[in-house]
């Protein structure tokens, strides 16, 4: 029996020491939480998932390809627009170069030989004349003719018109069309090509990869997370003060962080101190006779780069009070 009380009185001190040291602790110290940077990488373009080039845990430069989809709809697409762009770049060198001389000969023989059914036209009414004066030919023959004349020279200045044109050049505005035409093409092929570089998901920057939400043969969808990583060199300490203690601290100073698991302490510098939204506030109406307080965070930066190491994410770290 008394054995057993022994006991029982063993297990009761080791709870009040426990106890005692963690009100002695909560009293010393601010906790807090090792933080990192997070970084959502997401595709734009719809695609199927052919190649993954990275696994969790992977350290990556920025730059390094993490995904490759298949976009056969983008494909299709450039060759639509390879078309489009090589008929506007034909069509705006034709009007900046103006006819060739194939085409100067051709118009030249159209205006010969306008030129020579005018010409007879013009005969004929001239010995048609006398012939209708001494009423040889009746009034509608005569007035046949001198309309198939008129019909002639009229094909013979449209003739010259022509011909003028096309030794003057293109004319300005349509030089203005065509170049149009030609940077709407080039600008849409510009597009196809941004879309079709979609297909490689490339890291934004330096990270640790830490976790993948597709597998290969999976569709990605556009703005959905693909992969989830953590940016390098992004570690900070997180701890949440009230506001009877915040006032001790100014943003840029210095201060002391301890690992407790890990038996190190870190400078570090205060970076941003900014109030937690309300639900985090102590809100009683003073039923212990306190007043009510705002919580507020406080952002903690490492002074030195190179004591980042063997800190993970979530983990617990102290602060002085």
């Amino acid at each position: 029996m008394m054995n057993k009380i022994s006991i029982a009185l063993l297990l009761m001190a080791g709870v009040v020491m426990a106890s005692s040291c963690h009100k002695n602790l909560k009293e010393s110290y601010w906790q807090g939480k090792i933080k990192r940077e997070s970084l959502s990488i997401a595709s734009k373009i719809p695609g199927r998932v052919v190649e993954c080039r990275i696994a969790e845990g992977d350290f990556v430069q920025a730059g390094d390809t993490l995904l490759v989809l298949d976009i056969p709809e983008v494909d299709a697409k450039y060759q639509q627009t390879e078309g489009a762009l090589l008929t506007a770049q034909s069509n705006y060198e034709m009007a900046r170069t103006g006819a060739t001389g194939e085409q100067l000969r051709q118009i030249e023989a159209k205006v010969m030989a306008a030129r020579e059914q005018y010409q007879f036209a013009e005969n004929s009414i001239k010995r048609m004349e006398p012939m209708f004066r001494d009423s040889m030919m009746s009034t509608q023959q005569y007035e046949e003719s001198k309309m198939k004349a008129q019909a002639a020279k009229a094909q013979y200045e449209g003739a010259l018109a022509r011909q003028e044109e096309v030794i003057k050049g293109t004319r300005s505005e349509q030089i203005k069309m065509a170049y149009g035409q030609l940077q709407r093409a080039e600008g849409a092929m510009q597009e196809i090509l941004i879309a079709k570089a979609e297909q490689y998901v490339i890291a934004p920057k330096s990270m640790e990869i830490s976790s993948i939400s597709v597998r290969v043969g999976e569709l990605a969808l556009a703005g959905y997370t693909l992969v989830s990583a953590y940016e390098s060199g992004s570690v900070y300490f997180r701890f949440t003060l009230p506001e009877n203690a915040i006032h001790t601290i100014s943003p840029g100073s210095e201060v002391q962080v301890i690992l407790p698991f890990d038996k190190r302490e870190i400078t570090g510098r205060v970076g941003a101190i900014r109030q937690l939204p309300r639900y985090a506030d102590k809100t009683s109406v003073w039923p212990e006779n306190t007043i009510g307080e705002t919580s507020f965070e406080l952002k903690i930066v490492p002074a030195r780069h190179d004591d980042l190491s063997g800190m993970y994410h979530n983990t617990t770290v102290l602060m002085r009070r």
